[in-house]
């Protein structure tokens, strides 16, 4: 279909039309010619040759013709003088040279002017040629369509892709191709080119015949004429294929659990995933455009300028992959620790244009790393601590003893006496701390058996008052339903009290002390990312205070024995080490959550024995 339609196809020849008639009334013209001449000759006896006539056909031969009006106008000036020698007398043959001599004239002006008619022509039909020629193998979907939305042209690519013919498409406008939501849009567009914008970039879906929604992207324009919109012209490219790997790219990109960011040359994101977004806790938006070090790390420089070896720049640098591991920190500036990897993205030249970044969160395998070492580093020191408790039990023993039998035989009223009941006081608290040792490294024996859950936590509610004294607030949230433990009361309401008495110390001006428990199921994330999980259900045991809380480097010791924060002589460092002994004897586990000035919150998991009611 085109808007050319009686333009000359690629390789036909041009066509002047029938020479048959022309012939016919070019031969009447002259036959007019010599007839005319004939009469006023023969039959009026004029001296007078009559030229007037002889141009017409001459005229009409260079317009039709050409160059052949010119022996046309040869042929007649040669009757014309031919006459004169043979039949006029008395007039000058050089009159009728001159009249011959205009007469060629004539034909040579009129064929010049029909020559240079006949270039300006064949031009503009080999350029109409050469573009017909463009539109109609072009790979793009040409279309033009008039001030009412009708198609004009449509080039072979977009009948082809499309799948109507020129018939459908004579009757139809380019609505009727659009895919119904597109329409408005469309409009919108339409009527903005029809006052005279160009759209530089067009992205719509089309309809094909058989239903299928073709994707194209592309530009508009209008021509006018007097003002007036004549056609507008719309160049588009079928880039569904492109579209469909992109979303298929952007499906895998999407669903992967790494994160992933391109990065250009001045360390700028050009494009994140879901993951990356999620594990920042930022949305895409606003990652877009900034620059990788302000968001990942929340610093002003590089991070190579930080002192960190950078993955991004290494690879830019080199051109090879690189493999590091960082510190990131999410928008409450928690730290994640992320394991990077950088991959080239080259052009066709070769030349790096961006990297990609993946980042593979291993905060949790971090940690865990951290929990295996801090618990065999606890193992490591119960060990320790006791071999040396059994060892300085077995002195303390004769100790006691010895200062048992001073005390009898001094009797009771002896000098020295009360330096006897010093040692066996000193004694006791040398077993206590002895005790202790022995709780902490799981040595010393538990008696356990059934236990509700509630009872010991009704038993420990009677001691917090005494404990936490009257400017500190208390809440306590008791489990639904009458859980079942295999503990030692005694031993776990002493591990429970320990926490008490520490949060108080960590609230000398008051605060609030809550104690809450509930039944959780461990889930599969739950038994990867805590290496004590059992196969069973669980208590949840949360022991919060609002006090001074503590540095990430003090959490790491609080569990160590002997390890303490208080002045000298205020505490002996085994009241939480005590606590973790009790908890890991019935087969628990401790962690615990803490910021400076934001409080501590201590969480017990103890196995569950039996479901209850």
């Amino acid at each position: 279909m085109s808007i050319m339609k009686n333009s000359v196809k690629p390789g036909e020849k041009h066509r002047k039309g029938t020479d048959a008639p022309k012939i016919t009334v070019m031969a009447l013209l002259i036959l007019l010619c010599l007839w005319v001449s004939h009469y006023y000759h023969f039959v009026l006896r004029s001296d007078i040759l009559v030229t007037h006539f002889f141009y017409l056909p001459v005229v009409f031969a260079g317009f039709w013709w050409g160059r052949r009006a010119i022996w046309i106008a040869v042929l007649l000036g040669g009757y014309l003088l031919a006459l004169h020698a043979f039949l006029v007398q008395g007039v000058s043959i050089m009159v009728d040279i001159q009249r011959v001599v205009i007469l060629i004239t004539v034909g040579l002006v009129v064929s010049a002017l029909r020559e240079e008619g006949l270039r300006t022509e064949r031009t503009l039909r080999e350029s109409e040629s050469r573009y017909r020629d463009l539109f109609e193998n072009a790979n793009d979907l040409i279309q033009s369509v008039d001030a009412k939305g009708k198609f004009v042209y449509v080039n072979r690519k977009w009948l082809e892709t499309l799948g109507y013919t020129e018939q459908e498409v004579n009757t139809m406008t380019f609505t009727d191709i659009l895919r119904k939501d597109q329409v408005p849009h469309c409009m919108e567009l339409f009527e903005k080119i029809s006052h005279g914008e160009s759209i530089a970039h067009v992205e719509t879906v089309f309809m094909a015949k058989d239903g299928r929604e073709i994707v194209v992207e592309g530009n508009a324009s209008a021509r006018f004429e007097d003002g007036k919109l004549t056609a507008s012209r719309g160049i588009f490219r079928d880039v569904t294929d492109r579209r469909q790997t992109e979303k298929l790219t952007n499906n895998i990109l999407e669903s992967m659990t790494e994160g992933l960011i391109t990065v250009d040359h001045e360390y700028k994101i050009i494009a994140a995933n879901r993951a990356y977004c999620d594990r920042i806790r930022m949305p895409a938006k606003d990652v877009i455009g900034r620059y990788c070090y302000k968001v990942s790390h929340h610093i002003d420089m590089p991070c190579h300028d930080a002192g960190e070896d950078c993955a991004v720049r290494h690879t830019f640098e080199t051109g090879e992959p690189h493999t590091v591991i960082h510190t990131h920190y999410d928008r409450e500036g928690s730290p994640l620790y992320l394991e990077t990897r950088s991959y080239p993205i080259k052009n066709e030249q070769g030349k790096i244009i961006s990297v990609i970044e993946t980042l593979n969160d291993i905060t949790d395998k971090v940690k865990l790393e951290e929990e295996l070492r801090s618990a065999a580093k606890m193992a490591a020191v119960g060990q320790l601590s006791a071999g040396i408790a059994h060892d300085f039990n077995n002195i303390l023993a004769a100790i006691t003893g010895y200062a048992s039998v001073l005390r009898i035989k001094l009797g009771n009223d002896g000098p020295l006496l009360n330096n006897a009941e010093k040692i066996l006081a000193l004694t006791e608290k040398a077993a206590n701390l002895i005790r202790s040792l022995l709780t902490f490294s799981r040595t010393q024996l538990v008696r356990k058996g059934p236990v509700k859950l509630n009872d010991i936590l009704r038993s420990v509610e009677q001691l917090l008052p005494d404990i936490l004294g009257k400017n500190i607030e208390l809440k306590i949230v008791p489990v639904d339903g009458d859980l079942t433990l295999m503990a030692d009361a005694v031993r776990l309401e002493q591990g429970l009290r320990i926490l008490a008495e520490n949060a108080r110390d960590a609230m000398p001006r008051g605060g609030r002390f809550t104690f809450s428990m509930k039944r959780i199921e461990p889930d599969k994330t739950f038994r990867e990312t805590h290496e004590f999980v059992q196969t069973c259900q669980y208590v949840l045991i949360s022991v919060s205070d609002t006090g001074s809380g503590m540095d990430k480097a003090t959490m790491t010791r609080i569990f160590e024995p002997f390890f303490t924060t208080k002045e000298v002589g205020k505490g002996t460092g085994l009241g939480l080490a005590t606590a973790y002994g009790i908890i890991k004897q019935h087969d628990g586990y401790i962690d615990v959550q803490s910021e400076p000035d934001k409080g501590t919150t201590f969480r017990i998991y103890l196995p569950v024995e039996d479901k209850g009611g």
